[in-house]
């Protein structure tokens, strides 16, 4: 197990090195586009569902 003061000594300097905040970015970025198309294809998810049983009525009613 690590000693306390070195261990507050790397979680001090490891939160001040700004290296990896670009990729945290994008991680976030990234997520964030994820979750609005999971709820872009839930809101139209009916609706295109809907207007394929219907165009595949059409289709069926005209044989």
């Amino acid at each position: 197990m690590l000693p306390r003061r070195p261990f507050k000594t790397l979680l001090r300097r490891v939160s001040r090195d700004e290296d990896g905040a670009v990729t945290i970015d994008w991680v976030v970025l990234a997520a964030i586009t994820v979750g609005f198309a999971g709820i872009v294809m839930n809101i139209l998810q009916d609706p295109v569902t809907n207007g394929g049983q219907v165009i595949a009525n059409m289709i069926a009613a005209t044989n």
